[in-house]
């Protein structure tokens, strides 16, 4: 799950299931256009498509990975830069998505 707010005040929560994890063949695409992503975040700061969740193969830990360069992806602080592929999330990252900042709880079930 990944819960918080954008600095208009609008709160989000972004929740997902270790099965629809695995239904999506371990890839949750986040993002503002709705038919495009697993996980709608609909904020003008926000990209189409901006960033995928993902569970390597063969691992138990999940990875933020960005997908729009051009708008702002980070997590526990540290902005992606073009030689990071994606930064591991654990339980309480910080994650910023454009404008919006939101927390990540690891997923149960």
């Amino acid at each position: 799950t990944l819960e918080g707010s954008s600095p208009d005040g609008k709160s989000y929560r972004l929740r997902f299931t270790e099965k629809e994890l695995k239904g999506a063949g371990g890839r949750l695409m986040i993002g503002r256009k709705s038919d495009l992503v697993h996980l709608h975040l609909d904020h003008n700061t926000v990209s189409r498509q901006h960033a995928i969740i993902i569970r390597p193969e063969g691992r138990t830990s999940l990875y933020l990975e960005p997908r729009a360069r051009e708008n702002v992806t980070m997590v526990d602080g540290v902005a992606f830069k073009p030689e990071i592929a994606a930064l591991k999330l654990k339980n309480g990252s910080e994650v910023r998505l454009g404008e919006v900042t939101l927390k990540f709880h690891e997923i149960h079930g």
